[in-house]
């Protein structure tokens, strides 16, 4: 698998994808206003669903920007 991760002034989120699919296999979200060290990974969480929605957009549009010719 290989991992991508972005980071706001408030998140950090990474998607683990498998690396021959490309296929989203797990996710790993961090509120750094409420755990600056990282030890809750709260991407399962509903209160979380619109973020995880958002972040994923943004790193997908990344992913496939570096992915181009």
């Amino acid at each position: 698998a290989m991992g991508y991760s972005l980071r706001t002034d408030r998140h950090r989120y990474t998607q683990w994808r498998d690396f021959q699919t490309g296929e989203v296999i797990a996710e790993e979200l961090y509120d750094h206003q409420h755990d600056p060290d990282e030890t809750v990974n709260v991407a399962g969480r509903e209160e979380n669903a619109e973020t995880i929605a958002a972040l994923a957009k943004q790193l997908g549009g990344m992913i496939q920007g570096k992915a181009k010719p």
